[in-house]
């Protein structure tokens, strides 16, 4: 914040939190975030690389309810706090210097990196983490906006963990550690969020065609 309020004078909500269509844009993201969940759990159990034990007893939908609401809100904060530090400030700070791909980059190894020091680092790990980052980035090149992939952000860490993991009981099939289900349904998500980068790429391609032309 004092490094854009002092150096480069601009307001914050210019890291792309403007609020003309910010409710519409976060809408959308947050059903294209409710879309990746259920397909990436539904790959998971028919891919195998999940499993919901028999014996595994869900809480009630009630209770369910009012651990997710507490849960989600802090998905969602940290969705916004991750977004904003990196598709949002270094990889604008980074794109008024650099060319866009350059951008892309850096803000990619250093979100890999900084998830690498407090998470799991297996090899879907160093697969997954770049891959979520390089189509994160294309979302917010695409919607000229963070509100999209704010919600997105979120809505697929409280899904993966909160609908997924704790209320489906999902466990590896192999495993029932931790974090191998974590590794697991990251793994289930790839085809996911590839189809989606395709989809930006295409998008965004078109769009810039047609503003070179015009």
């Amino acid at each position: 914040f004092l490094w854009l309020t002092i150096y480069e004078k601009r307001d914050f909500k210019t890291l792309g939190l403007e609020l003309n269509e910010g409710f519409f844009k976060f809408i959308r993201g947050f059903i294209m975030g409710i879309v990746i969940v259920a397909l990436t759990i539904i790959i998971a159990i028919k891919s195998q690389l999940a499993t919901v034990p028999l014996y595994y007893t869900r809480t009630d939908f009630k209770s369910f309810l009012n651990v997710f609401g507490i849960y989600f809100l802090a998905y969602i904060i940290q969705g916004f706090a991750e977004e904003i530090e990196f598709r949002g400030f270094i990889m604008q700070s980074i794109n008024n210097r650099f060319q866009v791909v350059v951008a892309i980059i850096v803000q990619t190894v250093l979100f890999t990196i900084s998830h690498a020091i407090i998470s799991r680092a297996d090899d879907i790990f160093f697969i997954f983490i770049p891959i979520v980052s390089i189509v994160f980035a294309l979302y917010v090149l695409w919607d000229e906006s963070l509100w999209g992939v704010c919600a997105i952000h979120g809505v697929y860490n409280a899904g993966i963990y909160i609908v997924g993991i704790k209320y489906m009981g999902l466990k590896s099939f192999d495993s029932y550690i931790y974090n191998e289900i974590g590794s697991a349904l990251d793994k289930a998500s790839l085809p996911v969020f590839f189809i989606l980068g395709v989809f930006l790429i295409i998008k965004i391609t078109k769009r810039n065609l047609k503003s070179s032309i015009n």
